[in-house]
């Protein structure tokens, strides 16, 4: 397993080898047999977590079907594992998102573009909330690596919606995820950079500037720096420590503009221009 989900192991190996591992577990998974209709159905914890792991693996290499099966498998049994009920609620959220939803309505009728597009954003905000309720859990587990998979997750299926028309819909997510980076205090600043970033930019599209504040103070309080030997395609004649902390001129343009907004006391023709630009 550790070999799949490290890559070691060659793509066109990997459905034959998940299928060996899920068979070697249960032979009743795979062809969506009910729990309990053979002598494995039920499963120690160990063997819930192995299972619900490979559920992940099969995501990770676009083996849908298998993760589909896994994940009908894990819903019908009595899961004592914490671990693998988070694991698999995650393949759940995933799974909304890799496979596609019907084509066809209730009628029978053939969806049209508009209504297609519609069930993408319904099955990407119920990808979400599952992610949401999931987060919470993960806190009472207190499982650093689960919660760090978590917000990753968040953030990745979170992006179509990083636009003025549906960002309303990561707000949420986006809280949760932030917090709980923070609680394990990660070492991934870049990602919860981004996730401070995001939700200050939504308190202020709310006109929310005092809640916005300690998205942007935490966020450039965060070591992000990239290394001096890691930075490329510079601007000729800029120094290279400007490249360093990337996202500081957006945040300390966001600062600038929350100041004004609290003070509403702009000096300058072009603070008058800045505040004025918060308020259209």
């Amino acid at each position: 397993m550790q070999m799949m989900k490290s890559g070691l192991t060659q793509e066109n190996q990997i459905e034959k080898d998940l299928v060996l591992l899920i068979n070697s577990i249960s032979s009743t998974i795979l062809p969506g047999k009910d729990v309990g209709t053979g002598p494995t159905g039920k499963l120690s914890t160990i063997l819930q977590e192995r299972i619900s792991e490979a559920g992940r693996v099969a995501l990770q290499y676009n083996e849908v079907n298998i993760a589909e099966s896994i994940c009908i498998f894990l819903g019908k049994a009595r899961l004592n594992s914490q671990r693998a009920y988070i694991l698999n609620e995650y393949n759940r959220a995933e799974l909304l998102i890799k496979k596609s939803g019907s084509v066809i309505d209730k009628n029978g009728m053939r969806l049209n573009s508009t209504q297609m597009k519609m069930q993408e954003i319904k099955r990407r905000k119920e990808a979400l909330e599952i992610l949401e309720r999931t987060m919470i859990t993960n806190k009472k587990l207190d499982d650093p690596e689960l919660i760090y998979e978590g917000a990753i997750l968040i953030w990745n299926i979170s992006l179509p919606f990083l636009n003025p028309i549906y960002n309303s819909f990561v707000y949420k997510s986006f809280e949760i995820a932030s917090s709980s980076l923070e609680y394990i205090q990660s070492n991934d600043h870049g990602l919860r950079v981004n996730f401070h970033l995001e939700l200050a930019k939504l308190e202020l599209q709310k006109d929310q500037a005092l809640k916005a504040e300690p998205h942007i103070r935490k966020a450039l309080a965060l070591d992000y720096s990239k290394p001096l030997d890691q930075i490329e395609d510079m601007e000729a004649g800029e120094a290279k420590s400007l490249y360093q902390r990337t996202y500081d001129r957006i945040l300390y343009s966001l600062k600038e503009k929350i100041r004004l907004k609290l003070t509403n006391n702009p000096e300058t023709d072009i603070e008058r221009v800045i505040l004025s630009s918060t308020r259209s």
